[in-house]
């Protein structure tokens, strides 16, 4: 087993290392499902296509009001903003 260090963004965001999404086939708009198990959180790449498992109770569309609320939430101060620029640089 593979043991790699992430680090987690504002909203509990992680990165993927590259070498498990190609391991795993996860691609942009992979569904994943999340789950916990103890002190674990397991992430499980899923197909919708061919998952046996009634989704609807998982996936629902979300109002242009609370993706406005979303958006506005994710904006960077600008003090935050530009220590991150400089980070990144």
């Amino acid at each position: 087993m593979q043991t790699i260090l992430v680090k987690t963004l504002s909203k509990g965001q992680v990165t993927i290392p590259s070498n498990l999404r190609n391991k795993f086939g996860i691609k942009k708009n992979t569904y994943l499902r999340v789950s916990s198990r103890g002190y674990r959180i397991i992430l499980e790449p899923i197909n919708l296509k061919t998952t046996d498992t009634n989704l609807n109770k998982y996936i629902r569309t979300f109002s242009d009001k609370e993706i406005k609320e979303w958006l506005k939430l994710d904006k960077l101060d600008k003090k935050t903003r530009k220590k991150a620029e400089k980070l990144l640089k």
